[in-house]
């Protein structure tokens, strides 16, 4: 005899969207607090580093000189870019805590978990987007500035003497190698994300997840 009186289950697809968003809000969490803090002790950091790059050296030595150049510059960019990238982390931080109560709230089978979720993956997909374009550019835009600084190094270390043929390719090649590996894990990072937003809120706007709610 049917028991009319029993809850209905949970839906499967309901309890993987949430159970994600919960871990994704809370590794974004760490992430977004990790940010933060180095970008308060950011100039602390830059100051450290130019202190550690002219211990036992000369302040008339050209390498170092051309360090602290280097190093000013990065900091001069960074500090342009703050607004954006201290907003980018309290946006972060904000998206993530929606993800943790909307997932907890949506298990706990409250409606307006739903529906927080999917306001959070429909504003989280164009913050993801956007925030990756954004970071991708400013990593092309530091790549450029040690590029210069490690073709002078590299001026520098030969000290008259005739130049290695090739090493200034080879230099060139190994950091735009780099800077593309990290812009590549950086995008894919964000289409991951990407990818689960726009799948759960498929997902919740399935029919039995609706009538779970009902």
């Amino acid at each position: 005899m049917q028991d009319y009186g029993a809850p209905p289950s949970r839906p499967t697809a309901l309890t993987v969207v949430a159970v994600v968003a919960i871990v994704l809000g809370v590794l974004s969490s760490c992430c977004g607090l990790y940010a933060g803090f180095g970008l308060v002790v950011s100039d602390r950091m830059q100051a450290a580093s130019q202190r550690l790059a002219s211990v036992g050296r000369s302040a008339d030595d050209p390498a170092v000189h051309d360090q602290l150049v280097m190093q000013a510059e990065l900091l001069a960019f960074q500090r342009s870019w703050a607004p954006f990238t201290g907003g980018a982390v309290v946006l972060q931080l904000f998206v993530a805590l929606l993800c943790i109560l909307g997932g907890a709230l949506a298990l706990a089978g409250k409606d307006v978990g739903r529906v927080m979720l999917l306001g959070t993956f429909a504003f989280g997909t164009l913050f993801e987007l956007a925030r990756g374009a954004v970071e991708a550019f400013m990593q092309f835009q530091m790549s450029d500035i040690t590029r210069r600084f490690m073709a002078r190094a590299m001026e520098t270390a030969q000290h008259g003497r005739p130049p290695v043929p090739g090493m200034g390719q080879t230099m060139g090649a190994v950091m735009g190698g780099a800077t593309a590996a990290g812009i590549v894990v950086l995008l894919l990072w964000a289409l991951v994300k990407v990818a689960y937003y726009v799948t759960g809120s498929v997902m919740l706007r399935r029919e039995d997840v609706r009538r779970f709610f009902a």
